[in-house]
């Protein structure tokens, strides 16, 4: 996935990467996100492999926080906005999530419900409607030069954790692998061309 990102910035970073509420994001812009948020996990100190919960709605700061944790050598559980406090806190934990990216409300919602469960390392509220800021923290200096280097969810390690809705009972995961979540969309690319 990162390099496939690395390669479109390489080859135009002023052209749009999102488009997202009218606002054109660059690639170069986008990038600095990414980096932001992976260089604030990696200085956490954990483990390659590391879990990162992405609790969002679909937005710029949902990409980034996708691309960041590959990047990071850590491992996504995308966490579907609409799930209630109890089903959250299930793939939090079934997951082993050590990190959890949301916005502030939904945290608010996941404190009140006692939802955050004690193996959360950090817990990151974004701002959405903030791209300007890129990310918090002290990496979200736009001025810094990201760091491109092959992170070890690039081998053919697990790179993703998909999570049902729990429909019929507690939300069920499914791991997906790199080489299949970077086989899947060239696959459909070449169907459709």
């Amino acid at each position: 996935m990162i390099r496939t990102l690395d390669d479109l910035l390489a080859q135009d970073s002023d052209a749009p990467a999102l488009i997202w509420r009218g606002t054109q994001i660059s690639y170069a812009q986008l990038n600095r996100m990414v980096e932001a948020a992976a260089q604030d996990w990696r200085a956490l100190g954990l483990a390659p492999g590391a879990r990162v919960a992405v609790y969002l709605a679909k937005t710029p700061e949902t990409v980034a926080a996708l691309f960041a944790a590959s990047r990071a050598g850590m491992v996504v559980v995308p966490v579907n906005p609409v799930l209630k406090a109890p089903q959250v806190r299930h793939i939090l934990e079934d997951s082993g999530a050590e990190i959890l990216v949301s916005v502030a409300a939904r945290l608010a919602a996941l404190r009140e419900a006692e939802a955050l469960p004690p193996g959360l390392r950090a817990v990151y509220s974004i701002d959405a409607d903030a791209l300007s800021r890129a990310w918090p923290g002290p990496a979200a200096d736009a001025r810094r030069t990201p760091r491109h280097f092959a992170p070890a969810a690039l081998d053919d390690g697990l790179a993703a954790i998909l999570y049902t809705s729990g429909s019929t009972g507690r939300p069920k995961g499914s791991c997906s692998r790199t080489g299949t979540c970077c086989s899947a969309p060239t696959a459909c690319g070449s169907i459709w061309r």
